[in-house]
């Protein structure tokens, strides 16, 4: 495990005028064992998105315990927790499959 990541989790902090935003708060960072599971390109609004979907596997802690409202930061992007697999009986790690939100692809010109 040589990488880093950030756990993030979800906090709604009042706006003036009444209502919510939603902040992402660090609370744990943590060594990980990165594997790059997929990549899919989609076309909306005729821009071409790439999406990449990783697997971060971390040593098991008793708290926070990951879900799918956190954010993983690894490398200075944001990954949406899409699936956090049955943990092994041993409790020795958590396996988090992430997502990015998409990104565009980079523009080529002639």
């Amino acid at each position: 495990m040589r990488d880093r990541i950030i756990l993030k989790d979800p906090v709604n902090v009042p706006v003036p005028g009444g209502g919510f935003d939603t902040t992402y708060v660090n609370i744990l960072e943590e060594w990980t064992h990165v594997r790059n599971s997929s990549q899919a390109r989609t076309m909306p609004d005729n821009q071409i998105v790439i999406q990449n979907t990783l697997r971060f596997k971390i040593r098991y802690r008793d708290a926070p315990q990951p879900n799918k409202s956190m954010l993983v930061e690894f490398e200075g992007n944001d990954y949406s927790i899409n699936e956090i697999p049955q943990l092994d009986l041993r409790k020795r790690y958590w396996d988090i499959v992430a997502v990015t939100n998409g990104t565009p692809a980079p523009e080529y010109t002639t």
